[in-house]
């Protein structure tokens, strides 16, 4: 699943786009992997040169979430990102973590998912009533990253608070599709948000990338908007 800025069949979207010169370079920052090995998440940077060997002209941050294979082998099942000024440096270190298995708690696959699910609708819920910020301060991690179009990405569970806080970041989420590890203790969602500001509407789609312990309930790893264009008058 491409965003380009809405969901979309990745491989036809690929088939259909036609060769060019340009060179889109990236590198992994921070790469999650569930105890069980089926799904990752990796994020970092990435840079848009109109021809290979020339300096770039545009930069940004990706997300790919990665599923293996029955053959063993990575596969991208969604790839999305958003654009910004320059990083201040052009290389980054690389922070790898994978989640320790934990026992299992007798639910099945689609239980899991069920849960999963439920607390992206909570989320949706509070965020509706409470604001982004609110929703937020109870349910992302420490190391919660937020992106969103045109600005740096945002690091922290109180700084992303802050910047959703002066945002004011109000509205309507809905959840299209949720995707669950065998482990489930990673998972990853999206689906649409709309924002009001007055007499002015906002839509996007958003990415969500959830964590989960033994002992604890899901967090929000990342959180993404991608803005929809508006309607031509």
């Amino acid at each position: 699943m491409l965003f380009r800025p809405g969901p979309v069949n990745g491989p036809k979207a690929i088939t259909a786009t036609s060769v060019s010169p340009a060179l889109l370079a990236w590198m992994p920052e921070r790469v999650v992997l569930s105890s069980s090995n089926d799904l990752a998440l990796s994020v970092g940077p990435w840079a848009w040169h109109e021809i290979a060997n020339k300096p770039a002209v545009a930069w940004g941050t990706y997300v790919s979430m990665w599923k293996r294979m029955s053959d063993g082998s990575w596969k991208v099942a969604l790839d999305a990102g958003v654009s910004h000024a320059r990083p201040a440096v052009d290389s980054v270190d690389v922070f790898a973590s994978k989640f320790a298995p934990v026992p299992s708690s007798g639910r099945g696959p689609l239980a899991r998912r069920q849960t999963l699910w439920q607390t992206d609708v909570a989320f949706a819920k509070f965020a509706g009533d409470s604001g982004v910020a609110g929703a937020l301060q109870r349910y992302a991690a420490s190391d919660h990253r937020r992106l969103r179009e045109g600005a740096v990405p945002i690091v922290g569970r109180d700084p992303a608070h802050v910047a959703a806080e002066q945002a004011d970041e109000r509205g309507t989420f809905m959840s299209l599709a949720q995707f669950i590890s065998a482990s489930g203790d990673l998972g990853y969602t999206y689906g649409t948000f709309v924002r009001t500001r007055g007499a002015d509407v906002d839509s996007s789609y958003y990415v969500h990338v959830w964590q989960r312990g033994s002992d604890k309930p899901w967090e929000l790893l990342l959180d993404m908007l991608l803005p929809q264009p508006k309607p031509k008058k």
